[in-house]
């Protein structure tokens, strides 16, 4: 879909959003796996430490919107939740 489509659906407010959570994801991701240096040394290690920061990210790395839990942690805890429903 091309960004002028999504934008006509979604409206502007949620379009700068989406920017916006685009910035902050990308401003994270430099910051936390560069650590202050300018570039990599190759390839290879940008693509490893990324490929670390996505992971940490994705499962260990505390989120507000999950009440500042980790994503492991959110699960463990709703899968507890409804077993105990159950």
């Amino acid at each position: 879909m091309s960004p002028a489509r999504r934008a006509a659906i979604d409206g502007p407010d949620r379009v700068e959003r989406r920017q916006r959570d685009g910035r902050v994801f990308n401003a994270s991701l430099k910051r936390e796996t560069r650590q202050g240096a300018k570039r990599w040394a190759d390839e290879t290690q940008c693509r490893t430490e990324v490929f670390r920061w996505i992971t940490r990210y994705n499962t260990r790395r505390k989120h507000s919107a999950l009440q500042n839990r980790s994503p492991l942690d959110y699960e463990t805890d709703r899968m507890s939740t409804l077993d105990q429903a159950a």
